[in-house]
């Protein structure tokens, strides 16, 4: 019966695992997708606009467009690369284009708490699928809309698709893996799921968009997703069941074990509100390693291109080829490094990401030609993937320390599970609303060097207080006390065994 019981647990441990990778893949193919496709249109409606260029002639440039070589295409596709977290660098024409892009972080960073909410009162099941729902209407608004205002709408939608599918989706997965090296190594995968969608979204959506237009990789996407609604229909199935099993063995082994194990509340308020002080502490320096990391990435996308080109004069495509490394680490960490930085320790891993991402911030300024940015690109994407992979399955610890006293309809644990995971979605969130902003500002007032210079430098300022998660060790028991303790546990197995020996020595 255990054994049956194992497989069910391992059936469903890898059918939510890989129906979240795959809700975050197709969420950051979505995101990606839209940048080789959309300027065109955007700029088109434009100058529709001002120009009052009729539908003949509209129709006869998208056959002109789609006369062009597939090499140019990709070329453009790269071009876009580092708008893909949702913001465009250039000015003038393309204004319109950068506001419709960064509506979806204003959205996350508003539906981040509400989504925490739901979780908390209705459980994972109905942010998962909403957001999967959305993700349909999103992908169809994107397909046939033609005005700019409909695909601002399609953006600002997508906003709460990711919302629902990082905190729902990182918490159901947190839920469904109770051991914690599995844990780490799960929300990891996970996670670079989302790096997989990025590298994959630009090179299909283009090679699409020269082949059959603009209709037919957002549909694909929609066919996509229609996938992801069954599978999480039969995940989310799974893991209740499972809870409710687990909830049912345990029940009885949690009485015995509270009741005569631990004092009561009233005794130990002193040590509860030590470790709430403890717990805040240790919080706050995740989601600021977070938040500090991710605006590293937030302030090079908007920042390094305009650099590169008064510098270096790149190729258009140059500009966004290079942050193809920055991917590539993120992507192979997440994916690896979960695991090891539970077993070896998470704050060792965490601050020695930091200390990375810090000098290759320092580095990126002195590169004197694209190829020699590959190396700082590619420690920024480590450190970036190191710290998430470290510190994001921490949060779901944090969770299981601090239970709420909620109960939802699906999974009991699920209301700390989304006010954690909700804390760190919205430290990336404010990271990419604030990087551009204070990125363009503090660029002409200090410079891009100086500028990446104290980003890097303030990554190795806060790199000591991630001593903070360094778990306390044990205190050491002389072996005296070792025995006495023993003894003392031991004391009601001697008392039977004396009142034994005094029975048979009655009998006799």
């Amino acid at each position: 019966m255990k054994e049956l019981f194992a497989r069910e647990r391992t059936v469903t441990e890898k059918c939510v695992l890989l129906s979240v990778y795959f809700a975050l893949l197709l969420d950051n193919l979505l995101l990606t997708a839209v940048v080789p496709i959309l300027p065109h249109f955007v700029h088109q409606g434009h100058v529709q606009e001002t120009d009052g260029i009729s539908a003949t002639e509209i129709q006869s440039s998208n056959e002109t467009l789609a006369k062009s070589s597939l090499y140019n295409l990709l070329k453009s596709s790269a071009q876009h690369f580092h708008i893909g977290r949702g913001y465009q660098p250039e000015v003038g024409d393309n204004s319109r284009l950068g506001f419709l892009l960064s509506l979806k972080a204003i959205v996350q960073l508003v539906a981040n708490p509400l989504v925490a909410i739901v979780i908390q009162r209705k459980g994972f099941s109905l942010p998962l699928l909403v957001g999967t729902i959305n993700l349909i209407l999103c992908s169809l608004l994107f397909a046939f809309g033609r005005s700019y205002e409909i695909l601002s709408s399609a953006r600002a939608l997508q906003g709460i698709t990711s919302a629902c599918f990082t905190i729902a989706g990182l918490g159901l997965v947190a839920s469904t893996y109770s051991e914690e090296t599995k844990r780490s190594e799960a929300i990891g995968r996970a996670l670079g799921g989302g790096a997989v969608g990025v590298l994959l979204g630009y090179p299909i959506a283009g090679f699409l968009y020269h082949l059959t237009g603009k209709t037919v990789p957002f549909l694909l996407v929609t066919s996509l997703a229609v996938m992801l609604l069954v599978a999480f229909s039969l995940a989310l199935r799974f893991a209740v069941c499972q809870q409710q099993r687990k909830e049912e063995e345990l029940i009885e082994e949690d009485i015995c074990f509270f009741s005569d194990n631990f004092p009561s509340p009233k005794s130990g308020a002193p040590c509860v509100s030590r470790y709430a002080n403890q717990r805040n502490l240790i919080l706050g320096v995740v989601i600021g390693a977070i938040f500090l990391t991710t605006s590293v990435m937030s302030l090079l996308e908007p920042c390094l291109p305009l650099w590169l080109m008064k510098t270096m004069k790149p190729e258009r495509w140059q500009l966004g080829a290079v942050f193809i490394p920055d991917s590539c680490g993120y992507l192979l960490t997440t994916h690896f490094l979960g695991g090891f930085a539970y077993r070896v320790g998470r704050w060792k891993v965490a601050m020695l990401s930091v200390i990375i991402l810090g000098i290759s911030c320092t580095l990126v300024p002195l590169a004197s030609s694209i190829i020699y940015l590959t190396g700082p690109h590619f420690g920024i994407g480590i450190g970036i993937g190191a710290v998430d992979a470290s510190l994001v399955p921490l949060l779901a610890t944090l969770a299981d320390k601090h239970p709420s006293a909620g109960i939802t309809n699906d999974l009991p644990s699920a209301p700390s599970y989304g006010k954690t995971f909700a804390l760190g979605q919205t430290a990336v969130s404010l990271a990419y609303c604030l990087g551009p902003i204070l990125g363009g500002v503090l660029v002409e007032s200090l410079g891009f060097p100086l500028l990446m210079l104290c980003i890097g430098v303030l990554n190795l300022l806060f790199s000591p207080l991630i001593l903070i998660l360094k778990p306390e060790e044990p205190p050491k028991v002389s072996e005296l006390t070792a025995l006495k303790l023993f003894s003392d546990s031991h004391k009601g197995y001697s008392r039977f065994e004396n009142e034994e020996i005094e029975f048979v020595e009655e009998k006799r």
